[in-house]
C-alpha cells in the first residue's frame, strides 16, 4: 500500500483483499485518486433562507 504523487494529484495504491496472488506471487492492486483528509476542501456552510 502507498501512493504516487503527480502533477495531476495523489493516487493511492493498495492490494485488493479479495484477490489471491498469481502463480508468480503478484497481487492485483487497486489504484484510485483521492485527497488526503487534511487536504480536502471545506465547502462554506450555507443557510437555508435564514439570516
Amino acid at each position: 500500500a502507498g501512493y504516487v504523487q503527480t502533477d495531476h494529484g495523489r493516487y493511492f495504491i493498495e492490494p485488493m483483499s479479495e484477490s489471491k496472488p498469481g502463480k508468480d506471487g503478484q497481487h492485483v492492486h487497486m489504484i484510485y485518486k483521492r485527497e488526503a483528509p487534511h487536504e480536502e476542501k471545506v465547502s462554506p456552510k450555507r443557510r437555508c433562507g435564514t439570516g
